[in-house]
């Protein structure tokens, strides 16, 4: 939750009920990011390389399809609504 994505340390938040929140909606937000990532991995897999290690994760694959949809909303509502 540090880097590539939610930047968890660059909050600078000090009340702890605050970071008590955070820590709520990233995990749902983490939840999520997974769960698109395996229905979408159902759909097209991901990569593996050479070595026998995947591409992506399956989180990384489910947060770059969030990100994607949320940055072109108003493009992409229908695919935003069957995540939801």
């Amino acid at each position: 939750m540090k880097k590539r994505g939610f930047c968890f340390e660059d909050t600078h938040l000090i009340h702890i009920a605050r970071i008590e929140k955070l820590i709520f909606v990233l995990t749902i937000a983490f939840c999520w990011s997974h769960l698109v990532g395996e229905a979408r991995e159902e759909e097209a897999p991901i990569k593996t390389k050479s070595h026998g290690r995947k591409e992506k994760s399956i989180f990384r694959y489910g947060f770059d399809e969030l990100r994607g949809v949320f940055l072109n909303l108003r493009k992409k509502v229908g695919l935003f609504l069957k995540m939801a």
